[in-house]
């Protein structure tokens, strides 16, 4: 009766780790901490890249109904398998590039946690690509993730803009959000409107900017 799941391996033994244990069942699981590393490098584009462990497809039989805190480091996280539905607090840091989501599917992933408290991510969010719309929805509408007390980001200025401007936190308590690469007027400017609402909202806050 499994309750506390951690693993910290390098990048091809927890990929063996985790395809041992995919097809386990879980129902007393309440806790997962994963970290692991680069696994293998592929081909993108001509160039060579580095890919984290990716977490399996049907993990755990996508079933793990007592499982309320997850935490990912260093791996390339499968935002939509069916053992996140009651997660509470989710800290994923550090996805390789190509691990990163797509936004609109990653909304849909997070919208689907309906009892998300905590939301804590470092380098993972979606990527932004330059002279897009932030807001996807053409008519501004949000995703809505009514219990998020806590969220705390450490991304490009971009990625944070691109993230809170499809997001609606209405319980928001504490936010905190870690800007790096904040290099011309105009991120600065993109990254004040995305961040404002959310502070207003909250009436708490801490922004840090690192060029």
């Amino acid at each position: 009766r499994v309750q506390t799941l951690e693993l910290t391996l390098d990048g091809r033994s927890l990929r063996d780790a985790l395809e041992r244990i995919r097809s386990s069942n879980a129902p007393h699981l309440r806790q997962l901490s994963f970290t692991g590393g680069k696994v293998h490098q592929v081909l993108n584009n001509g160039h060579v890249i580095e890919r984290n462990v990716p977490i399996p497809k049907s993990f755990l039989n996508n079933n793990a109904p007592n499982l309320h805190t997850a935490k990912m480091s260093h791996l390339d996280m499968r935002w939509t398998i069916g053992i996140w539905a009651n997660l509470r607090t989710l800290e994923v840091r550090e996805v390789s590039v190509l691990g990163r989501p797509v936004m609109q599917r990653w909304l849909g992933a997070l919208a689907a946690m309906k009892h998300l408290e905590t939301l804590i991510l470092q380098n993972c969010s979606p990527r932004y690509e330059a002279d897009t719309p932030f807001c996807i929805d053409p008519e501004g509408g949000l995703t809505a993730l009514p219990k998020i007390k806590t969220f705390w980001c450490l991304a490009p200025a971009n990625e944070i803009a691109f993230t809170l401007s499809n997001m609606s936190l209405p319980s928001l308590e504490q936010l905190s959000v870690n800007a790096l690469s904040m290099t011309s007027r105009d991120e600065f400017n993109n990254f004040v409107t995305a961040v404002s609402p959310h502070t207003h909202s909250s009436g708490l806050g801490s922004f840090h900017a690192v060029s």
